[in-house]
């Protein structure tokens, strides 16, 4: 599982403040779907904790807690490390958002859940808190980023190796630099990949949990490079899912050295992905399209735009 990160924290960061400014229902609904984005995201919430006494449960922390109401307590949490500065005296420990949710719900004679409770806060009874957690059910998601691949925390990164696996330019060298020489001692063992598939090593200093190695073709304009380069995102994907993982980010394969027009290379990453994700509605994968620049950003939001007002034209042409 990829560590927990706060950047998923902003939205809920900022709807807290709007439903403490307004006060209003619709500030809080709005507020409950920041929280909710946030555990479906991957978010963390830092929990303060005490070090067990002499006489416990040996190991592990006594999390704190609040009283909310006469002889009700809630467990506590804080959405960024600014609010977090706010418990003194404390073991601050990052947990994972839907993790610490289930968590909460777990306890004995525990009411509910306060998030940043020295300031702006938002109290969760345990009711709401069951009906976030059955609301947080998996979902397939396509995002796009103009980002480094090599700072995403999603469960695997897929790196556009050549065949050999030895590293190489580009995306390729760039993820073996940041991953350290382990990575390159795992890929020497592999013995290579063909062009069009995938293999899967652990990602060592890399944020990510794995690195999925595929290799794509080198630029001719055949019906072949377009073939291969569809079994590459495929390939990745059946490999991400054989190990249970859930999130995925992909650079744009082929569109370095091996010369592979963005124009045709962004539509047929898409599509295969979008075909994947449709052949499996309740896996709850979130691939993220890790773009290098603006134009390549540029390209993924043009072709995601076509492909949406095509499915609008469609359905309207249906009737549905």
């Amino acid at each position: 599982m990829a560590r927990p990160d706060l950047r998923q924290n902003e939205y809920l960061d900022a709807a807290i403040e709007n439903f403490h400014k307004e006060g209003s229902q619709g500030a809080l609904q709005e507020a409950l779907a920041a929280l909710l984005a946030a555990m479906e995201r991957g978010g963390g919430l830092i929990v303060p904790a005490e070090p067990v006494t002499p006489g416990q449960e040996r190991g592990g922390f006594n999390v704190r807690k609040i009283e909310i109401e006469k002889g009700q307590q809630a467990l506590i949490a804080f959405t960024n490390e600014k609010e977090a500065e706010k418990a003194p005296d404390s073991t601050l420990v990052l947990y994972d958002c839907k993790e610490f949710v289930k968590f909460t719900l777990r306890q004995a004679n525990i009411a509910g859940l306060v998030l940043d409770p020295w300031g702006k806060s938002l109290v969760l009874s345990c009711e709401l808190l069951r009906e976030l957690l059955c609301a947080a059910k998996p979902k397939n998601h396509i995002y796009f980023e103009q980002c480094d691949i090599t700072a995403l925390r999603t469960e695997c990164i897929v790196n556009a190796a050549d065949s050999s696996l030895r590293g190489g330019g580009g995306v390729d060298g760039a993820i073996h630099k940041a991953a350290g020489p382990e990575l390159l001692q795992e890929c020497k063992t592999l013995g290579g990949c063909p062009t069009g598939r995938a293999v899967i090593t652990f990602a060592y200093d890399l944020p990510a949990k794995y690195v999925i190695h595929t290799v794509g073709p080198k630029y001719r304009g055949r019906e072949e490079d377009a073939r291969l380069l569809r079994s590459c995102y495929r390939s990745s994907l059946d490999l991400a899912a054989a190990y249970d993982l859930h999130s995925i980010a992909f650079p744009s394969i082929s569109c370095g050295s091996y010369g592979y027009p963005l124009e045709e290379a962004v539509p047929i990453a898409m599509d295969e992905t979008a075909r994947w994700l449709a052949e499996r509605p309740d896996y709850g994968m979130a691939v993220i399209f890790a773009c290098y620049d603006q134009m390549t950003y540029s390209f993924y939001l043009d072709h995601a735009k076509k492909r949406a007002e095509a499915l609008a034209s469609a359905e309207k042409g249906s009737g549905k």
